[in-house]
């Protein structure tokens, strides 16, 4: 049973609904709170994929950032930016090879640095999706820049 502690602001979170000590302050579909672009972490980490693309997709570069470290410190595992450095490094190969096309190639070079994580569990190919995201989104916006600057 949550906790609640009247008078002090602290939201209790209810199923449907967030209510504080001045009555119902969200209501929320499923796992997305309206008024909001929060997703309970939770959800995140069961809803099927179709589902998570869904709630990625429209996400900016930031908010895919900020539910990847949130994700991360649920896990445990490498900083965000090693995960970053991580997936750069399989992306741009020392040999200089083609770009991998697979999400696949990708999971498998950061799968390692979550020995935690049982092999069956989808979390971390569910950390690189808003990962990957958030990268793309940021050179798009790099790239975008730099033809304006041109």
């Amino acid at each position: 049973m949550p906790s609640f502690i009247p008078a002090t602001g602290i939201t209790l979170h209810l199923e449907g609904e967030c209510v504080n000590r001045i009555g119902v302050v969200e209501t929320r579909k499923d796992a997305v709170v309206k008024g909001s672009n929060r997703v309970e972490l939770d959800w995140l980490l069961k809803c099927n994929v179709d589902v998570l693309v869904s709630v990625i997709r429209p996400l900016s570069a930031e908010s895919c950032e900020q539910y990847a470290k949130t994700i991360l410190s649920h896990i445990g595992g490498p900083s965000f930016e090693e995960l970053l450095s991580r997936i750069v490094e399989a992306m741009v190969k020392a040999d200089g090879g083609a770009i991998p096309k697979s999400s696949d190639e990708y999971y498998f070079a950061v799968r390692d640095m979550f020995p935690n994580v049982p092999k069956e569990s989808d979390v971390v190919g569910r950390l690189l999706a808003f990962t990957m995201q958030a990268g793309v989104l940021r050179l798009e916006r790099h790239q975008t820049h730099l033809r304006k600057a041109n």
